[in-house]
């Protein structure tokens, strides 16, 4: 029989037709950033191969995009968190935010929280502290 063309296809559609052939599967997984899990990149046989009936076929499936622990910013400058978030493949976008604890310039908090995994290509957002919350005093010179 030959080898039918099961790439673009769903794992488990791929091994029921595969089945239905004659042939034995496996699934082994890669990391794709550009092919959805689950879905067949490649097999070891290629198409339109003569494939002995019960010989074993190996599918090569997409197990998605590769997930990144998101770091701790805390303690960070912004420059800094937007120069080793940017390294690690993430989006970063800038919030700004008072604190009356955080300097000017550094990360208060951040979105998602540190330890998260998220794919490459996500936005993490930094809070930056923009200093201590001006409080508005009304002028009450003359007033008794």
């Amino acid at each position: 029989m030959k080898m039918p063309d099961v790439k673009g296809w769903i794992v488990e559609d791929a091994r029921n037709a595969l089945y239905q052939a004659g042939l034995n599967s496996t699934v082994e997984y890669q990391v794709s950033d550009t092919i959805d899990a689950g879905v067949v990149i490649n097999t070891s046989v290629t198409v339109n191969t003569e494939v002995p009936k019960g010989s074993t076929v190996i599918l090569f499936a997409s197990a998605g995009q590769e997930e990144i622990e998101v770091p701790n910013l805390s303690g960070y400058t912004y420059v800094r968190a937007n120069s080793e978030l940017t390294d690690l493949g993430f989006v970063v976008k800038k919030a700004e935010g008072y604190s009356n604890d955080v300097a000017v310039g550094y990360v208060i908090s951040q979105s998602p929280d540190a330890g998260t995994s998220v794919p490459k290509g996500t936005n993490i957002t930094g809070t930056v502290s923009v200093g201590k919350d001006k409080i508005w005093v009304p002028n009450l010179l003359g007033k008794a």
